[in-house]
Order: structure tokens, then C-alpha cells, then sequence
């Protein structure tokens, strides 16, 4: 795994990501699914924390669409 910038993850550097950190600020869902999605195995992934942004913005919006749905799906329609 690499930083934004192609660079390896390094303590010298300075680039490391603490993943508590990212699953304190976004979500450990969003923070998963920045890590799977976009990558195939043997691969190196390019690791943004706008892509966790991003993903956390998107997860929101689906849990809400998915809320709606649940909320509105069973009404009864009296006649």
C-alpha cells in the first residue's frame, strides 16, 4: 500500500495512517471500503483519506435511500 502520491508508507517519511484514527473521524465501514474497492490482489493500492471521505459521504447517502425505502415500503393504502 502507498500514500496519494505513490510513495511507500514510511515513519521517516512521516505518511503512516493510524487506522483508529480514520475509524474515529469517517467509519470503519467507509475505511473497508476504501481498502477493497478500486484494487485487485498483488496489487498496490493508493491510499487517500478523500477516498475514506468519499466513501463515508456515499455510505450515508445509501444508508438514508435505504432508510427511506424501509419507512415507505410497507404502508398500507386503505381505500
Amino acid at each position: 500500500m502507498t500514500d496519494d502520491q505513490g510513495r511507500k508508507f514510511s515513519k521517516s517519511l512521516g505518511n503512516g495512517v493510524d487506522p483508529l484514527e480514520l475509524i474515529k473521524e469517517y467509519s470503519a465501514d467507509a475505511l473497508r471500503l476504501a481498502l477493497v474497492i478500486g484494487n485487485t490482489p498483488g496489487n498496490n493500492l493508493r491510499f487517500s483519506r478523500d477516498v475514506v471521505k468519499n466513501n463515508q459521504i456515499f455510505l450515508n447517502k445509501l444508508w438514508n435511500v435505504a432508510r427511506f425505502v424501509w419507512m415507505n415500503c410497507c404502508e398500507t393504502h386503505e381505500e
